[in-house]
């Protein structure tokens, strides 16, 4: 068994300094409850590092302060927590993430390139989530933004939206509806993909039933091809019984353009 090397950070230490403990193998960090700022890269590819006890009165996490920490597989980030830096998770291990509603905040590529990141919520409708906050994370499948329906973002990033928005459509606004339906039709085979990748029927059977109409033939010839062409829907016959579902759309409806020739 690997031995444990752990941290104490001296009591009474209001912030850690920038790269203060880079590159060190300590497997677990305990913080004192005065900490309010851990500085940039300030635990910097610490490999080893598999546990962080974060401060009820931590403000902010600068940015890169946990880039590269690969084995770091969970994290707790406390009530009260305002900012989570740029790259400040870049690459880490973490498999799941939930923020609280007091982050205004989540910089750029904070979370970028997390491969094994599952379940992403951020609670706070306010957040700011910067460029790529989660992108290159492409195992996303499970969570909440509650910010919504992001208005711009680069493709890395959206497909991990669109997912979790469709889960949740119903907590939505009509504007961030608009923006999902929107991306749904013009990514069509993107978006089926990752319903697929992630076994999300439910998504899929959400869209389908809310979406504009144009839109439920599109995903109703697509759910066709896709019976037909993806061995992935083989083995997974719950997933499968939502494509044929929606599918039959695409039969109904020319049933019925015959009916009324």
């Amino acid at each position: 068994m690997d031995e444990e090397r752990v941290l104490r950070v001296p009591e009474g230490t209001i912030e850690i300094p920038a790269e203060a403990y880079a590159e060190s193998d300590f497997t677990t960090v305990i913080l004192p409850e005065e900490v309010r700022r851990i500085g940039e890269a300030a635990f910097l590819g610490c490999m080893s590092l598999l546990r962080v006890h974060l401060p009820k009165s931590l403000h902010e996490i600068a940015d890169g302060a946990f880039t590269s920490c690969s084995a770091l597989r969970e994290i707790t980030f406390p009530e009260g927590l305002r900012r989570i830096g740029e790259m400040a998770f870049f690459e880490s291990g973490l498999r799941a993430v939930s923020v609280p509603a007091s982050v205004n905040e989540i910089g750029e590529m904070a979370f970028w390139g997390c491969e094994d990141l599952r379940f992403v919520e951020v609670l706070g409708k306010e957040t700011l989530l910067y460029k790529d906050a989660f992108g290159g994370a492409a195992c996303i499948s499970d969570g909440y933004f509650a910010p919504g329906f992001p208005k711009e973002e680069t493709p890395w990033s959206m497909k991990g939206y669109a997912l979790l928005w469709a889960a949740n459509l119903e907590r939505y606004d009509d504007e961030a509806n608009v923006r999902g339906f929107s991306y749904v039709r013009t990514h069509l085979h993107e978006w089926l993909e990752t319903i697929i990748a992630t076994g999300r029927g439910d998504a899929l059977r959400k869209v389908a039933e809310a979406c504009p109409e144009d839109l439920k033939g599109q995903l109703a010839e697509e759910a066709a091809f896709y019976l037909k062409e993806d061995p992935g829907l083989e083995r997974n016959r719950e997933l499968r019984a939502v494509f044929l579902t929606v599918s039959l759309k695409q039969s109904k409806n020319k049933d019925d353009d015959e009916f009324l020739l």
